[in-house]
């Protein structure tokens, strides 16, 4: 894929996660740019769960053209790695939380986190590590990692 094929994917995708039961017409490859070199975003649809056409154009578009590279990218589908990947990296905010990275083979991934904790196993964070336990003790959790012992 190249990144506009993304782009019109990565809004694709959101959409089917924010409302997964409405039925919506897909922003294909066409039309991920219009004539005026605008990508397509769809506007006052169901399921944008408070995201605007104004919110794509002005932060979620520049963000996914500055972290995505020009060329083919491959995505965590094509890698085929045998692992859930993570619905919040996917649909929610992949502008800010899906990786462009460097693969072994020298292509370029955009992954989510649990496909680049298993292709990059250094960068995943120990569930019982200082870090893991500091994020569980502010958002909610307790010593455990949220975790009944």
């Amino acid at each position: 894929m190249n990144r506009d094929q993304i782009v019109a994917k990565t809004l694709d995708d959101m959409r089917r996660y924010l409302n997964p039961d409405a039925d919506f017409e897909p922003v294909s490859a066409d039309r991920a740019e219009e004539d005026d070199g605008d990508v397509f975003i769809p506007e006052n649809e169901p399921g944008s769960a408070g995201r605007t056409a104004e919110y794509d154009r002005d932060v979620f578009l520049p963000e996914m053209l500055k972290r995505l590279p020009e060329g083919d990218i491959v995505t965590c589908e094509d890698l085929r790695v045998e692992i859930e990947c993570c619905p919040p990296c996917h649909g929610f905010y992949p502008h800010y939380d899906m990786h462009a990275v460097e693969l072994s083979d020298g292509r370029t991934g955009w992954i989510c986190c649990a496909v680049r904790s298993v292709l990059f196993p250094e960068t995943a964070i120990a569930d019982d590590s200082p870090e893991a336990l500091e994020l569980w003790r502010i958002f909610g959790g307790g010593e455990s990692g949220g975790r009944d012992a």
